[in-house]
Formats: C-alpha cells, structure tokens, sequence
C-alpha cells in the first residue's frame, strides 16, 4: 500500500502539470490498479488458487448463496 501511495504521489507530480484535473484521476486509477494486481498476484500465491478462479463467479460460488437466500425466505 505504501508503495501504491509512492506511485500515485510520483504520477502526479508527472501528469498534473501535462493534464491537470483529468491527469490527477488518471493518476489515482493506475495507482490503485497496480496495488490491486500486486495484492491479486499475493493472495493466489499464498492460497494457490489460481487468478482465473478468483476473478470468475463459478456455480459452485453461487450455489451456497442461493442456498442461503432460499432457507432465510421460507
């Protein structure tokens, strides 16, 4: 996270003064895109669950969902 912050301050400081207001979101955007695949990239690691199998809904995730919905319902 620290080194996310690091990279939207220096990305800022690079695309503010070129871009200004759309320069600082585009900053911020690509900033929390590298913390979000660096945080993705650890978590499979430590869990061995591969990428596809986080970012994609499967039925068997869903199912227990539906299970619950259904007995609260009733």
């Amino acid at each position: 996270m620290g080194l996310g912050a690091l990279l939207n301050l220096a990305l800022n400081l690079v695309m503010i003064p070129a871009y200004g207001i759309v320069g600082a979101a585009a900053a911020s955007s690509i900033a929390y895109l590298a913390v979000t695949i660096a945080l993705l990239a650890m978590y499979c690691r430590l869990s061995g669950v591969p990428v596809w199998q986080t970012l994609i809904i499967l039925p068997s995730d869903v199912a227990p969902m539906l299970h619950m919905l259904q007995r609260k319902s009733v």
